[in-house]
Formats: structure tokens, sequence, C-alpha cells
């Protein structure tokens, strides 16, 4: 998410307490739909975990949660969040996900909660995800159709003074599921989840990668 830490850093402090205030359905909605797609001995990998809204509910599903975000205070409120719950199963990190730090097929399913608007580099990190899924593992992402969705209100109010954004992506869902495919992933569902805001919820599976066998030559 190539956007610069201190706009993503700036949001954090008031992040949880407006986000949920504006969309605690969503997320409620987000958190029970995943719920079906974890089992207890996944690897989880969390893209632009944010201050962990979801990452803490969703911890308890799995044996391991890798949560990473561009911006060093919402990781911050979120490693504290976790102390806070004695969560002992995610480990934060202040990481650009294109840093290529991660094996390959090392996790069962990824998560990007509304990430891959904001991710100037959608194809690359599409790329990216799929080589970091085991073979059959799931994707999730949400993406908030709204002209003007909670992250971009906020944006709004906290950054009044400034004159810089968040880069954000404005794309029809059939373009994301379009795109998505594009890369050989699967559908396995897209779902509207949320009239206020406007919110899909998609899952799509990595293809499993067959061997050739050669035929014999005699």
């Amino acid at each position: 998410m190539n956007n610069g830490s201190k706009i993503w850093d700036s949001l954090a402090g008031k992040y949880d307490e407006q986000v949920i205030e504006s969309c605690l359905e969503t997320y409620e909605n987000i958190i029970e739909k995943s719920h079906s797609y974890l089992k207890s001995s996944n690897k989880l990998l969390d893209i632009g975990c944010g201050t962990g809204i979801t990452t803490m509910s969703l911890s308890k599903d799995v044996k391991k949660t890798t949560a990473v975000d561009y911006s060093q205070n919402m990781i911050s409120i979120a490693k504290n969040k976790a102390k806070e719950k004695n969560i002992d199963n995610i480990y934060f990190s202040k990481t650009p996900f294109l840093d290529n730090r991660f094996f390959p097929a090392s996790f069962d399913t990824i998560m990007a909660i509304n990430y891959l608007p904001f991710e100037k580099n959608i194809d690359e990190t599409l790329v990216r995800i799929k080589s970091l899924l085991k073979n059959n593992g799931t994707f999730i992402l949400t993406i908030h159709q709204s002209k003007t969705s909670p992250l971009s209100s906020i944006t709004s109010s906290l950054l009044s003074k400034l004159s810089v954004a968040p880069y954000q992506r404005t794309m029809s869902i059939e373009k994301w599921i379009q795109k998505l495919e594009k890369h050989s992933f699967e559908l396995i569902l897209s779902e509207e989840i949320s009239l206020n805001p406007l919110c899909q919820f998609i899952s799509v599976k990595k293809h499993e990668t067959k061997s050739k066998i050669k035929p014999k030559t005699s």
C-alpha cells in the first residue's frame, strides 16, 4: 500500500472509534462470513490489518496469524490490543506487503479487508498473494463500493488541513472479479453484505497446480 505511512499513521488514533461507530455491523458480517473458511490448523495472513479489528476475532479460529500493515501506529495499536486480550498467536509487523519477506506457499488463507482499492500495484499484489497461498488456499477480500466509504470519510476529516490523501482505486465488482480470474483465482463467493456502507465480500480459491506427467518413450 504505497500511500505514505504518515497518512495512515495520522488515521490510527481515531480509526477504531470512527470506523466501528460507522460500520460495526459490516465488520461483524465480515467476521461471521470468514469463520467458515478457517480451520484450527491454518496459517493466516492478514494484509493491511490496520488496528486488528478483524484480526483479533479470527485469530482464535487458526493456529497462527501473521498481520502486516504499512503504518507503524496501526501496528502498535493492534499489538497493544492483542496484549490486553492475551492473544499470543498473532505476529504483527510493519511491513510493505511486496517486500518479499515471506516464503511461497506459506499460508492456507490470506485476507485483505478493504485493502486492494488502496493498492496501486494491484497486479503485482495479486501475483504475490497467489504465490504465498498453498494449493487450494483461499483468498478473502472485501471491497467498499460507496463513493464515500467510511475510510474515505475518516481520511477527509482527519486530513482536512493537508493537501494529500491516500490513493484509492474505483472499480466495479464485476471488474474486480475479472481481475481475480485473470490471475487464475476461482470464484467461490461474491456477496453484498452491507448496504451502508456498500460492502462486497469476495472469496476465491487458488487453482491446484498439477504437475504434467510426461509420456513414456519406448
